[in-house]
């Protein structure tokens, strides 16, 4: 780290402290909950904060993005745990660890080959449609572990139609225990005085902790609930290692040629440098100083986190919006509000982990349900209808073949299906590649003249090239009315960006209004 980054990194050092402290309260059972909902020990999520805040904080590409395993690799990570797994779940944890090794590795050379700002160049709604599969596919599981059941299928739809025959079978002492802290989440959530007092997950969490005391489910036991007896006990309770020594799991490089294996890495590389380089544009949006985050960097840091995670034993880590964006709105400024926020989680594993043995499995579940409901909010059915019809079946056909397949088949379901739609549009396919341009430039204003379709397929060069210009005032003119959804959504923003720099930029012969040639 440089003179110029240390200072920066050390400067007003108090507010970014608080944040770091405030994001500690929202991490840490998020990270929890995410790591047992992935399949994985609870110690995965917790290694992959404090990895991630000490160590990303200091090689970050960004400024004020919060690091940490994601619930938009729940499903990545679980699917790959029980594939390689065979049935043996920590045998199929340690195989996962070997393949997030690898990925690691791929994104440390997609940065150095300078690919990051192509993450973009993903068509909006199906990256809408994918982030919609993991909520469901959360909710699903999560209700199994709400109500103390296990499932006895591993796919998402299976469980979805095994779930209503197994709820006789729900212990509903447990149940009520995971309904009481899913309230506290909504109640929570919905009056923002007490949300700003305490975040909701945390209240969630304390309000576990002492129903579990009050149940004594740290013994086993009987419970009569609505005359009938129930059975309580640890099992129900979270397991995290004493010793922070005990949290590392070294990697199983075993059948690494098997299919399955190369699957996971692909996808873990590739699902995690998506979600996270996203996560990151969005971010910069909200940066108090209005800075812009080296992609290409940032994904550079990433792999390396990400490499070492794999090595000891914890899940991969991405940029994680809600919290980067509670990270902002609490008054950080500079990388050390990361930083702090993985100090903290790792001074409160050493000193007080038994207290997180004292909470439920189920409280957890509560707080996963409302974060894969947020995930999948119904309102987006309306707004992406507004979009387009069109916009819609992607969204829709996304999200079926997800939860058919896996992530990386839906994603990419989704991309050729708008792929397709662009071809029957224009009635071409080599445009559709190479972005046709004319640029005219003097000391004032730069005029850049697009000639053909302007689509997510060619929309990374002409983000460049706007970009790039050195001058206050920027007109962009399109010539082809041809225009898809996903490059006008990132043109309002390079737009909104570059406004914040005290650059004027103007579009000419797109309307925004509507989807041009019915898309």
């Amino acid at each position: 780290m440089t003179y110029e980054k240390a200072n920066d990194f050390l400067s007003n050092i108090k507010g970014n402290l608080v944040s770091g402290f405030i994001i500690f309260l929202v991490a840490l059972p998020l990270s929890v909950g995410i790591s047992v909902a992935s399949g994985a020990p609870p110690s995965a999520g917790i290694l992959s904060a404090i990895v991630g805040g000490i160590l990303g904080s200091l090689i970050s590409g960004s400024y004020v993005t919060i690091n940490g395993a994601a619930a938009g690799l729940i499903v990545v990570i679980l699917d790959a745990v029980n594939s390689l797994g065979g049935g043996d779940m920590n045998r199929g944890f340690r195989m996962m660890l070997a393949a997030v090794v690898i990925a690691g590795l791929i994104q440390i050379f997609l940065g150095l080959i300078r690919v990051g700002t192509f993450g973009l160049a993903v068509p909006l709604n199906a990256l809408h449609g994918m982030m919609t599969s993991i909520g469901l596919t959360i909710i699903i599981k999560q209700l199994y572990i709400l109500g103390g059941i296990s499932p006895e299928s591993h796919s998402t739809v299976a469980q979805l139609i095994e779930l209503p025959g197994r709820i006789r079978e729900e212990n509903m002492e447990i149940l009520l225990v995971g309904l009481a802290c899913l309230g506290v989440v909504l109640v929570f959530h919905n009056l923002p005085r007490l949300g700003r007092l305490i975040p909701p997950s945390l209240a969630a969490v304390i309000y576990g902790y002492f129903l579990s005391l009050y149940v004594d489910i740290s013994h086993d036991h009987f419970v009569n609930v609505f005359n009938q007896e129930y059975p309580v006990g640890p099992k129900y309770l979270l397991h995290v290692p004493e010793s922070i020594g005990s949290f590392i799991q070294t990697p199983l490089f075993e059948n690494v040629f098997r299919s399955e294996f190369y699957i996971a890495v692909l996808t873990i590389a590739l699902v995690g440098s998506i979600e996270s380089l996203l996560s990151t544009y969005a971010v910069d949006k909200l940066d108090p100083l209005k800075r812009t985050s080296n992609l290409n960097f940032d994904l550079i840091s990433k792999g390396i986190c990400n490499t070492l995670l794999g090595a000891i034993g914890g899940l991969p880590i991405i940029s994680e919006i809600v919290r980067s964006s509670a990270n902002v709105i609490s008054g950080a400024t500079q990388r050390s509000s990361n930083f702090f926020h993985g100090v903290f989680i790792l001074i409160f594993i050493v000193l007080f982990p038994h207290i997180l043995n004292s909470i439920p499995l189920t409280t957890f579940a509560a707080i996963l349900i409302f974060v894969g409901y947020r995930l999948a909010q119904p309102s987006q059915l309306v707004t992406i209808y507004k979009s387009g019809k069109t916009q819609l079946l992607i969204f829709l056909f996304t999200i079926l073949v997800t939860l058919s397949t896996d992530l990386l088949i839906g994603i990419l379901a989704g991309t050729l299906l708008e792929l397709a739609i662009n071809m029957v549009s224009t009635k071409s396919c080599g445009s559709l590649f190479v972005l046709k341009k004319s640029i005219q430039s003097d000391a004032k204003q730069a005029n850049i003249v697009i000639n053909g379709p302007c689509v997510f397929t060619n929309l990374v060069p002409l983000k460049k090239i706007i970009e790039g210009q050195e001058v206050p005032n920027i007109l962009v003119e399109f010539k082809n009315n041809y225009v898809d959804h996903s490059t006008k959504e990132i043109l309002l923003n390079i737009k909104d960006q570059l406004t914040r720099n005290q650059k004027n930029v103007t579009y000419s012969g797109i309307d925004f209004s509507s989807d041009v040639g019915g898309h």
